[in-house]
């Protein structure tokens, strides 16, 4: 804990009120904002909330990522694709945009993507989730080479099988 005060979002607002309780009952200071990254609009709300709230904002962990109709290449339609590649980098890359606009470089800060090794991967029904991720890794490096000039570390973790509501 440290001394950590974190804001987090998720989509079930009971699910995101008892993980808030939970953390708040084990001494952690805590905001819980209920909605989707993939509302345009929820990026600017989770920064503004943690700027609000604790009057600044030190790291961003972007957590979010998935596949939207996994399927096979060969029958995979664009817009499948598409949406699974924004899914997994646009409201990650926003976040960070309204992070930077908002104090995130002051006395320096950090970016975190959660990734997967399925890009290290040729498993088939997982190739536009592969992709999502691919863009995501890219996004880091390119974050990390724009931002680490403005005091901004940005690295990447790209954890193996982990358990989740999608799997």
């Amino acid at each position: 804990t440290e001394g950590a005060q974190v804001v987090f979002s998720g989509r079930d607002a009971d699910r995101l009120a008892e993980a808030e309780r939970e953390f708040k009952a084990a001494g952690l200071d805590v905001l819980g904002v209920h909605g989707s990254l993939e509302d345009d609009d929820m990026p600017g709300q989770l920064v503004t909330a943690a700027v609000e709230r604790f009057g600044r904002i030190d790291l961003i962990c972007n957590t979010v990522g998935g596949a939207r109709g996994s399927t096979v290449p060969m029958v995979m339609t664009k817009e499948a694709l598409l949406d699974t590649i924004e899914l997994n980098v646009w409201g990650s890359l926003a976040l960070v945009q309204h992070g930077m606009r908002n104090g995130l470089a002051d006395g320096g800060g950090s970016v975190v993507n959660i990734s997967s090794g399925t890009v290290h991967k040729t498993t088939p029904m997982m190739v536009s989730y592969a992709m999502g991720k691919a863009a995501l890794n890219q996004l880091t490096r390119t974050l990390a080479r724009d931002l680490g000039p403005q005091g901004v570390r940005v690295n990447g973790v790209a954890p193996g099988f982990t358990k989740t509501t999608a799997t």
